[in-house]
């Protein structure tokens, strides 16, 4: 039952159901109200009953635990102390949730292949969906799943302007076009992924070829520059690293001429969409406000050392008036800061962004100690997420952005938790010889 709820979780994730329940502030917000969502009660069971147990609490854990703990110590010098308590609540789930699937996925009880084919199903979901939106120019009645509500005229949708026409970001089901994005590209790894995992089989192939087209396809109308960029790094690693492996080499030929055959078809079709929208300018407001949160973020940061609580960023900044500062009088452009980094350290303090940062690099060195096929397609998948945290906020604070950062952190802790480099299906690492002296403690720690 415990897998059934984790691969549940899994497949769920762009699924935005949700009740409104409270909010701290006067206004309904998805940064200040409580709200509960489908995935959140599906999370608390499968936590109570199955995942908590099974959790290993090595020095890894712990300090993400400790972490988690830094956020809450403002609430002896805030106002909104719920807000906070309420927050650190929400993220200790995804916690727990990430070292549970670790702990499962190191014995075995949860397994990387369905993960990545789960998350390849739900994402070309969504980029039909995406595609519906898209010819439509409006949403398509998936309301129930989280689907916002956009028609031709609606205020405050991302659209993309190329002289006098303006043409709908899709969204999916999800809250905005960027995290969309993300997920797409999440959806793309874990078809790269399965194209080196799996045994060859000309079917497979060529499915796994026609998901990454309408992959592609959805991630070019999200219009998401930081998509893209993130999207042609994530390939390009994955790529580089097929090349170098002898057993994946013709598979990397095989996802080299179905890339290119997208792009270039995707081109032919919406080139003269695509241009205009790919460059930046310091003026251009999505550019421009970046910059600007980041500055006010740094302020908060001088001004509260020790961090103004999980939750309180935006409500401090504008308290101080910060946002007025930079310029940003609207009160639609009181947003959280667009940097994941920025973000925590405001949040949780200098301590608390350190922590975060060292629990990432002991990950990412247990990774590459134990470095096979399904580590690295892991390391990519969460490394790409983390790469898009520098100019977004989503994964820290909206349910599908932590949903994707939480789980690829609990799958790339679990295969390097492993007490060796499991074998691959395309030239893994081999299993260990009879009598091998394994190098890691059994919690799965380093020895």
């Amino acid at each position: 039952m415990a897998s059934w709820l984790v691969y549940a979780l899994t497949f769920l994730i762009p699924v935005g159901t949700k009740k409104y329940l409270y909010s701290f502030t006067s206004g309904v917000s998805d940064y200040h109200s409580i709200f509960l969502f489908g995935i959140d009660a599906l999370l608390i069971i499968f936590l109570a009953f199955w995942g908590v147990r099974e959790i290993k609490w090595n020095i890894v854990a712990k300090l993400l635990l400790v972490f988690s703990f830094l956020g809450l110590l403002p609430t002896f010098w805030s106002s909104n102390i719920g807000l906070i308590v309420y927050k650190w609540f929400h993220l200790l789930l995804f916690i727990l949730f990430a070292l549970s699937v670790a702990a499962l996925l190191q014995k075995g009880t949860i397994k990387l292949k369905i993960i990545l084919w789960l998350l390849l199903i739900s994402s070309v979901i969504q980029s039909i969906v995406g595609f519906f939106q898209f010819g439509a120019q409006a949403s398509v009645g998936l309301y129930f799943f989280g689907e916002s509500f956009i028609t031709p005229f609606t205020k405050g949708i991302a659209r993309v302007s190329v002289g006098d026409l303006s043409f709908l970001r899709i969204y999916g089901t999800m809250p905005h076009a960027n995290i969309l994005a993300s997920f797409l590209i999440v959806g793309i790894v874990a078809a790269i992924g399965l194209l080196f995992l799996e045994e060859r089989r000309w079917w497979r192939n060529a499915l796994l070829g026609l998901c990454i087209f309408s992959l592609l396809g959805g991630l070019l109308l999200t219009f998401s520059r930081s998509g893209w960029i993130v999207a042609a790094l994530s390939i390009l690693a994955l790529l580089v690293y097929g090349s170098i492996k002898k057993a994946l080499r013709s598979r990397a030929v095989f996802l080299s001429g179905v890339i290119l055959v997208t792009l270039a078809a995707l081109f032919i079709q919406f080139g003269w969409l695509v241009f205009p929208r790919a460059h930046f300018t310091s003026e251009e407001p999505s550019v421009d406000h970046r910059v600007r949160y980041n500055t006010i973020g740094t302020e908060l940061i001088v001004h509260y050392p020790f961090g103004v609580g999980w939750g309180n960023q935006i409500l401090t900044a504008a308290r101080e008036g910060l946002y007025g500062a930079q310029g940003l009088s609207l009160s639609w452009q009181e947003q959280p800061i667009h940097n994941l980094y920025i973000l925590i350290a405001t949040e949780s303090g200098i301590v608390g962004i350190a922590a975060f940062l060292i629990f990432l690099f002991l990950i990412f060195r247990s990774a590459l100690a134990r470095i096979n096929d399904e580590i690295f397609v892991a390391s990519v998948l969460l490394g790409g997420l983390l790469l898009f945290g520098l100019v977004d906020h989503f994964m820290w604070d909206l349910e599908a952005g932590q949903m994707m950062l939480w789980l690829s952190v609990g799958l790339l802790l679990g295969l390097s938790w492993r007490p060796t480099a499991m074998p691959s299906s395309a030239g893994g690492s081999p299993a260990p010889a009879a009598g091998a002296r394994l190098h890691s403690r059994p919690d799965g720690s380093d020895a």
